[in-house]
């Protein structure tokens, strides 16, 4: 039975392809934009205007802004910058003010961040940070400054004996501060990568983007399943096999072991991409982590959830049509559920509690701790427990509500 729907899957290029080849295709156009950027700089262009020109505060802010790490700032003339804007060529603009130089207590300054309907919010969001925290700098210098100038002349008001020192003393003393917290600032961030048992983790997002496909995928294998033992029965074929000196147990097992193989062929073709193919297109290659077993018994036991799965839609389905379009949307809608596109640890609260009623959710954990976080077996045995349970309560209800007439 099983050598039997082998062959006929080996015929069918359209299975085959939607197996193999369709999941490699979601990775490469999800990566896409990643190859996009790293063919150019890694900087955010920032275009500036500065209405200011000549202005020492204005250039002191536009180096300000230039020695933050992650930005080329181009200063460009206002006119080409606004057609720049409104064609589309650029996303964002940012306007230093005629009056930047007169900021003060008794003057507030506004610098603009000039948006286009299609900027991306995310980056956005990170300009305007940066924007606001060079500003606050440049604030709190000048306002020192400020107080210095207004101490000297209080100063003025003292008898001699108390003016030790002058508003010069002063403010040289505060700029050579301020230059020396440039060069070595009290406070600097260090980014440092996960350790597990002293080695280094080599994580890149390969690693998230890839087992959540792979896991997506090898759920949607189930529909193949469904598909065959419902197309098998309509066309009388199960009628006659039960003529057989064949158990109905080794029936089912026939026609699930096609499956189960092909599950694990899908994970193991899908993860040999991501380490020997997209390297060699500038994408960052998959870790397969610490503990090749407790990654082997992860792959095992998806593949038989997964399996478990199309034996639950067949014994639901009573027409390919019915398995077809409940395999389609319950899939597709778990797959979203669980993480496959999107992170669960990215979700909101009650998005969380949804997904963890997906078994692709339990699927991903296991793979992200082994995978992402470095973690071996012990770390993923109760995830592998879970995944393990909604795999048997699949049979088992499919096995039930199966008929073989």
């Amino acid at each position: 039975m099983a050598l039997k729907d082998i062959k006929i899957l080996l015929r069918d290029r359209g299975s085959l392809v939607m197996s193999f080849v369709v999941p490699v295709a979601f990775i490469l156009a999800l990566s896409l934009p990643t190859l996009a950027a790293s063919s150019g700089s890694d900087a955010i262009l920032i275009p500036l205007v500065n209405r200011a020109q000549g202005d020492p505060l204005a250039d002191e802010f536009i180096a300000a802004l230039g020695d933050t790490g992650g930005l080329d700032v181009q200063v460009i003339e206002a006119e080409r910058a606004n057609a720049l804007l409104r064609e589309g060529d650029i996303r964002w603009l940012v306007e230093l003010p005629e009056d930047f130089g007169r900021m003060g207590l008794d003057h507030q300054v506004t610098v603009r961040l000039i948006a286009h309907p299609d900027a991306r919010p995310t980056t956005l969001e990170s300009i305007e940070r940066v924007l606001t925290g060079v500003a606050k700098g440049m604030a709190v210098n000048h306002q020192l400054l400020a107080a210095f100038e207004q101490l000297d002349v209080m100063m003025d008001a003292a008898p001699a004996e108390y003016r030790v020192f002058t508003s010069e003393t002063y403010i040289a003393q505060a700029r050579s501060q301020m230059e020396n917290s440039r060069s070595r600032p009290l406070v600097s961030v260090s980014e440092t990568q996960a350790l597990r048992a002293g080695r280094e983790l080599e994580f890149g997002a390969t690693n998230l983007t890839v087992p959540g496909f792979a896991v997506l995928f090898v759920f949607l294998t189930a529909q193949s399943t469904a598909l065959s033992i419902v197309q098998e029965k309509r066309a009388g074929t199960f009628r006659r096999i039960l003529a057989s000196p064949l158990s109905r147990s080794s029936l089912l097992l026939g026609k699930l072991i096609p499956n189960f193989i092909l599950c694990l062929l899908q994970v193991v073709f899908v993860f040999a991409v991501a380490i020997l193919v997209l390297p060699l297109l500038g994408l960052d290659r998959l870790s397969l982590g610490y503990d090749p077993f407790a990654l082997l018994l992860t792959t095992v036991l998806v593949a038989l959830c997964s399996t478990g799965l199309g034996l639950f839609i067949a014994g639901i389905a009573q027409t390919p049509t019915q398995a077809g379009a409940l395999s389609s949307v319950v899939l597709w809608v778990l797959g979203a559920l669980g993480g496959a596109f999107y992170p669960t640890f990215l979700m909101s609260g009650p998005l969380q509690t949804i997904s963890s009623l997906t078994p692709h959710a339990w699927a991903l954990r296991a793979y992200n701790t082994l995978l992402v976080y470095g973690g071996g077996l012990a770390d993923v045995l109760p995830e592998l427990a879970i995944l393990a349970g909604i795999g048997v309560a699949f049979a088992a209800i499919g096995t039930w509500r199966f008929s073989f007439e």
